[in-house]
C-alpha cells in the first residue's frame, strides 16, 4: 500500500508539474549518424540515413522536467547540491528508502504559468536497411503533460490550497482558454523509408511511421471562461464557469488503489510520423554498386523536414467526462470540513455542490486526447572529418483544445562523431528565449546525456532535472571509398 501511495504521488506530481515544466527531445541521442531508432522519433527517414544497416535498441529512455514556478531548496550549498536534491526526490519512489523532507518555494510574481513534461522508455526496437529500403520496428512507453496559460491565482491556490489570504475577497475573471492535459500510452510503431532519388552528388529519402497506441492514462481540464471569488479558506463562489474535464486513470475510483500493470489499456489510438530529407553528397564519379550491399554515402550537408505525432487516443474504458456550465452564482462551502475518501467521493461531492445532483456534471464517459504534434526542420553540416554541427527548429502544432502540447524550441548541436565514440553539446532555446546547455557522450553501445547540465551541479537553482540514456548495438554500413566499384554502363 505504501508503494502504491508513492506511485500515486508521482503521478500527481507529473500532472500538476505540467503547469510549470519544460521538456525537450533527447537531442544528444536524436541527431547524428549513430542515433539508431532515436533519430526516427524526429524524422522517420533517419533509419535510412544511419551509418548502421542493422541496429538493435535494447533499452533507452529519458526523464525531463523543468520548473518555472516551484523551486526546490537545497539542503546545503555546494557544487553537488542539485545532485543531492535529485537523489532525495527520486528516493521517495524506492521502497525501503528513508524519505527526506523537500522544501519548496513558489515564484508567485511570475506571469501566467505554463509548461510541459516528458517521459519516454523505449524497449526492444530494430532497424534494418537494404538497398534503397529501410525498415524499423519500435516499442515505447510514453507520458506527456502540458498546461497552457494557467493564471497565477489558480497556480497559487493549487499549490497552497485556499489558505492564501492575500487572494481572498478578490473577484478573478479569466475569459481566455486555460488547458491542462496529461496522457500516458504504450506505443508500437513500424517505419519505412525509401531512397526515392539518388545520383552521384545528392540523395532524397522519404519515410513514414505508423503507430498503434494503447492508452494507459488520460486526464484533462479545458476552460474557456472562469469567474470566481474565494472569501475565506472554507468557501468558493463561482459566478461563471464554462469548462470540460475528463479522466481515465489506473486507479480504483472507489478506494484509489493503484492498478499497476493490471488492466493496462483504457483507450486505443493511432498516430503517424512523416518526413523527407535531402543530402548533398561529396562529389564522386558516376559509379554504381551491388544493390544488395549496405552502403553509406558521406554527405556535405543534410536537410530534413517532418511532421511527428499526428494522431490521438480515444479513452473509453474506466473513463468519466464532466461538463461545467455555470452561469448563475454557485457557492461551495464547508470545504475544510470535508474529508474526501476517494476519487468518486470527491467528484460526486463537487457535482452535488454545484448542480444538486451527484451526477449532474457527467457529460458522457469517453473522450479523446490528441498527441503532441510538431513540425521539425533539421539541418546537419559536415564541417571536417569527424566534426559536425546540427540545427533543429521544433514548432508545436495545436489542432484541438484537448491536446498534449510540447514546447517549441531552437537548438544548435556541435558534435564530434567517430565510429566507436562521440560527444555532443546541444545548446537549446526553449520557447525561443530560455537557454539550456546540455551534453551527451557515446561510447560503443552506451550513450548518456542531459539537456540541462546545470541541474547536476550548484550552478543553478534546482528547478529542473534532465537525464537520458541509450543501450544499443549496430552493424556498420560500408563506406563507398572502401567498396569495390564497377563502372556504370552509361
Amino acid at each position: 500500500m505504501q508503494y502504491c501511495k508513492r506511485v500515486l504521488v508521482l503521478s500527481i506530481i507529473l500532472f500538476y508539474s505540467a503547469f510549470n515544466t519544460l521538456a525537450q527531445d533527447n537531442i544528444g541521442i536524436s541527431v547524428g549518424n549513430h542515433t539508431g531508432i532515436q533519430g526516427a522519433f524526429l524524422n522517420p527517414t533517419e533509419i535510412a540515413n544511419s551509418k548502421t544497416y542493422f541496429d538493435i535498441n535494447w533499452v533507452s529512455g529519458n526523464l525531463y522536467f523543468q520548473n518555472n514556478y516551484i523551486r526546490i531548496l537545497p539542503y546545503n550549498r555546494g557544487i553537488f547540491q542539485n545532485t543531492k536534491i535529485a537523489s532525495a526526490f527520486f528516493g521517495t519512489m524506492i521502497p525501503g528508502v528513508e524519505q527526506r523532507n523537500i522544501e519548496t518555494l513558489d515564484r508567485y510574481t511570475l506571469p501566467d504559468k505554463h509548461g510541459f513534461a516528458n517521459v519516454r522508455l523505449t524497449g526492444p526496437s530494430v532497424i534494418y536497411s537494404i538497398g534503397n529500403h529501410a525498415f524499423a520496428f519500435q516499442t515505447s512507453f510514453r507520458a506527456f503533460a502540458s498546461a497552457l496559460k494557467a493564471p497565477y491565482d489558480i497556480a497559487k491556490f493549487s499549490y497552497v490550497g485556499l489558505f492564501y489570504s492575500p487572494q481572498h475577497d478578490i473577484n478573478y475573471e479569466h475569459p481566455g482558454q486555460i488547458t491542462g492535459v496529461s496522457a500516458g500510452w504504450n506505443e508500437i510503431g513500424f517505419s519505412y523509408a525509401n531512397t526515392i532519388q539518388q545520383s552521384y552528388d545528392h540523395k532524397v529519402i522519404a519515410g513514414i511511421t505508423l503507430k498503434g497506441l494503447l492508452g494507459y492514462h488520460g486526464i484533462f481540464l479545458h476552460s474557456t471562461h472562469a469567474r470566481y471569488m474565494v472569501p475565506d479558506r472554507d468557501t468558493i463562489h463561482i459566478y461563471n464557469l464554462q469548462a470540460t474535464a475528463g479522466y481515465s486513470l489506473p486507479i480504483d475510483y472507489d478506494n484509489n488503489n493503484f492498478f499497476g500493470l493490471n488492466k493496462p489499456v483504457r483507450g486505443l489510438g493511432f498516430a503517424m510520423d512523416m518526413g523527407v530529407s535531402y543530402s548533398k553528397l561529396f562529389e564522386r564519379p558516376r559509379l554504381k554498386t551491388n544493390r544488395f550491399r549496405h552502403h553509406h554515402s558521406p554527405y556535405v550537408y543534410r536537410v530534413g523536414l517532418s511532421l511527428i505525432d499526428f494522431g490521438m487516443i480515444h479513452f473509453n474504458q474506466h473513463s468519466r467526462r464532466l461538463r461545467f456550465d455555470i452561469v448563475d452564482t454557485v457557492t461551495w462551502g464547508g470545504l475544510t470540513g470535508i474529508d474526501f475518501l476517494n476519487t468518486n467521493h470527491y467528484v460526486d461531492t463537487m457535482s452535488y455542490s454545484l448542480t444538486n445532483n451527484d451526477r449532474g456534471l457527467d457529460d458522457g464517459s469517453t473522450f479523446n486526447i490528441m498527441l503532441p504534434s510538431a513540425m521539425v526542420l533539421q539541418f546537419d553540416y559536415h564541417i571536417h572529418k569527424s566534426l559536425f554541427i546540427n540545427a533543429i527548429w521544433m514548432q508545436n502544432l495545436a489542432f484541438v483544445p484537448v491536446q498534449v502540447s510540447r514546447p517549441s524550441y531552437l537548438a544548435i548541436t556541435p558534435r564530434l562523431e567517430l565510429d566507436n565514440w562521440g560527444i555532443s553539446l546541444p545548446f537549446t532555446l526553449f520557447r525561443y528565449r530560455e537557454p539550456r546547455l546540455g551534453m551527451a557522450f557515446r561510447y560503443r553501445f552506451l550513450t548518456l546525456g542531459t539537456c540541462k547540465l546545470g541541474s547536476f551541479f550548484g550552478s543553478s537553482d534546482y528547478n529542473g532535472f534532465s537525464v537520458y540514456f541509450s543501450v544499443r548495438h549496430g552493424l556498420s554500413k560500408t563506406d563507398y571509398k572502401k567498396d569495390k566499384w564497377e563502372c556504370s554502363p552509361f
